[in-house]
Parts: C-alpha cells; sequence; structure tokens
C-alpha cells in the first residue's frame, strides 16, 4: 500500500534480514533482482551497499542483480 511508502520500512527490513542472514548464513551471499525503473529500490540497494554485479532478461525485459556483501 502506498500509504507506506517512504517511512523506511524497506530499508529497515533488509537491513534486518541481512544482519541474520550474516549471522546464521555467512557462507551466502544475497541478491536483490529489480527492475531499473524502479528507483526507490536502486537507491536502497546503493544505500545498502549492494553491488551491480550484472543485468539478465527476465519476463521480457532487463532487471539489475545487486550482491549484497563479500
Amino acid at each position: 500500500s502506498r500509504g507506506y511508502w517512504g517511512k523506511g520500512y524497506a530499508r529497515e527490513a533488509a537491513r534486518t534480514v541481512l544482519k541474520i542472514a550474516a549471522e546464521y548464513i555467512p557462507e551466502i551471499s544475497l541478491i536483490s533482482i529489480i527492475h531499473p525503473e524502479n528507483t526507490d529500490s536502486l537507491k536502497l540497494a546503493a544505500a545498502l551497499n549492494a553491488k551491480l554485479e550484472r543485468t539478465v532478461k527476465f519476463r521480457g525485459g532487463n532487471w539489475c542483480v545487486y550482491r549484497h556483501g563479500n
């Protein structure tokens, strides 16, 4: 729901997931798959220090794959 946009919930949730993953499954690096027009998600990936790894074709379009950590 748009009423929850811009309140930092996605950032808080993503940071929590990354923290838990680092603690319990440190051998696995997480990725985010983001449509290039989703600028808010691209900004969030940058804020989380994720690095663009590659672009892939999926469902008729190009998607960005960002890797977290490692």
